[in-house]
């Protein structure tokens, strides 16, 4: 689940209109190699399992390696800040191997799909 977290105050907005897609192995490297794949909806949280059952890409009984191909998610953040405002993003169940982009750069790699992760992007949302 992703989220964001700005301070002072308590609030805390959700990403929204989540959207996935697939690509070949190592075909897209950064988020715009990814624009021109075809994007569907998608549920978050979730899997990729599920919405490739979901799009009726896979069946019950396929047997199926998810490791051949890249999947990307992506999502809206709508945030109004003031300049002094902290904002975080927060990160609970990413895949193994996972990257996190916003605004074209990658803000975070990992390889542990137990560890959450805050990140500060507040200098993305000053106005």
């Amino acid at each position: 689940m992703s989220s964001l977290i700005a301070s002072p105050g308590p609030d805390r907005v959700e990403v929204s209109d989540w959207a996935f897609a697939k690509s070949a192995l190592g075909e897209c490297l950064t988020p715009v190699e990814a624009q021109g794949l075809n994007w569907l909806p998608a549920s978050v949280p979730g899997t990729v399992a599920a919405e490739l059952l979901r799009g009726q890409s896979i069946r019950y009984d396929s047997v199926l390696s998810l490791d051949d191909d890249d999947f990307w998610y992506r999502g809206k953040l709508d945030l109004q800040t003031d300049a002094t405002d902290v904002v975080k993003l927060h990160l609970e169940g990413l895949a193994t191997f996972a990257e996190i982009w916003l605004e074209d750069e990658l803000l975070l790699r990992t390889e542990n799909m137990f560890f959450a992760h805050e990140l500060d992007v507040s200098r993305y949302f000053r106005t």
